[in-house]
């Protein structure tokens, strides 16, 4: 998806997704479902970054010029490991001193800003790209990347599809 539709479309999207799955979370969880609501939540969450995740980094080229491209990537590199220690230290801490519903709600407020936020990201137009996705062919770009992916990792690479197996 990050290749081939907009980029800036993709995370404002999952980020709103993001925020209702959350929300769905802090309306719906009770302490009666709280263990199997709170692994459900964590699983969709996961999807969600996994997509979410390749996006980021795809759009720094149609944000900074190509003289600034390495220091850009470090700099989002930086905040993605700083991200990954600050984040789940901080949630403990208010998971802590103010329990599960008030940090969903922090969590949701949170999600729907950044997803606000990122439609004023401006990205420069893709050029020479050729892969973009039109409205109505999603179906057929999923399926034909999904046969070619099958067909690479079954062909030409079969280690990997050993390493899927063992995952």
């Amino acid at each position: 998806l990050a290749d081939r539709a907009e980029r800036r479309k993709i995370m404002v999207a999952l980020d709103i997704l993001t925020g209702s799955v959350v929300l769905c979370g802090a309306v719906f969880l009770t302490r009666d479902n709280a263990p199997a609501g709170v692994c459900l939540l964590l699983v969709v969450l996961s999807v969600l970054g996994a997509f979410q995740t390749p996006a980021v980094p795809a759009c720094i080229p149609q944000i900074v010029g190509e003289e600034q491209l390495v220091q850009a990537n470090a700099v989002v590199n930086q905040v993605a490991s700083i991200s990954c220690l600050a984040a789940p230290m901080s949630g403990g801490v208010l998971y802590g001193i103010m329990g599960l519903k008030p940090v969903l709600w922090i969590s949701v407020v949170c999600f729907f800003l950044t997803g606000v936020l990122e439609c004023f990201i401006r990205l420069r137009s893709r050029t020479g790209s050729g892969a973009e996705m039109g409205p109505g062919n999603l179906l057929s770009v999923i399926k034909t990347d999904f046969v070619t992916s099958i067909r690479f990792i079954t062909g030409k690479r079969p280690e990997i599809l050993r390493l899927l197996v063992l995952v």
